[in-house]
C-alpha cells in the first residue's frame, strides 16, 4: 500500500464511513469522512483537538448539497496551532465544495481546497 494512504484506512483496512452533517457538530478524532448537507443555515464542523488526529491520514470535507442563497458551514479548529493561530477555512457554500486537511499535532494544514 502506497505511503500516503496507509494512513487513511481503519486498523482492519477498510475505509472509513462518511458522517453526514446537517448542524452544527464537533467530531471525533475517528470522524475523518465527512459529508456537508444542510442546505438552510450557516454551521461550523469543529475539528477534534490536533493530539488526537496525529497520524489518522487526511480528514477529508465535502459537500453534497448546494446551499440555498449564501448559506455554508465553516471548518474550524478548537484551540490555538504551535503559532497562535486558530485554523478557520472558507465557507463550503457550493455542491462538491470540499477540503482535504491533515495534522501534525502541532497545526492543521490544507492539503486541498476548494471553496466558492
Amino acid at each position: 500500500m502506497p505511503d500516503q494512504i496507509k494512513g487513511m484506512v481503519t486498523n482492519d483496512q477498510s475505509p472509513p464511513e462518511w458522517k453526514d452533517v446537517t448542524t452544527t457538530v464537533t467530531l471525533a478524532a475517528y470522524e475523518t469522512r465527512v459529508h456537508v448537507s444542510a442546505a438552510a443555515a450557516d454551521y461550523f464542523i469543529t475539528l477534534p483537538p490536533m493530539a488526537e488526529c496525529v497520524g489518522r491520514g487526511f480528514y477529508v470535507i465535502k459537500r453534497t448539497v448546494a446551499a440555498g442563497g449564501t448559506f455554508g458551514a465553516v471548518v474550524r479548529s478548537p484551540e490555538f496551532d504551535g503559532v497562535g493561530r486558530i485554523y478557520t477555512s472558507g465557507e463550503l457554500t457550493a455542491l462538491a465544495d470540499f477540503l482535504i486537511l491533515w495534522t501534525d499535532g502541532v497545526r492543521w494544514y490544507e492539503i486541498k481546497e476548494l471553496t466558492t
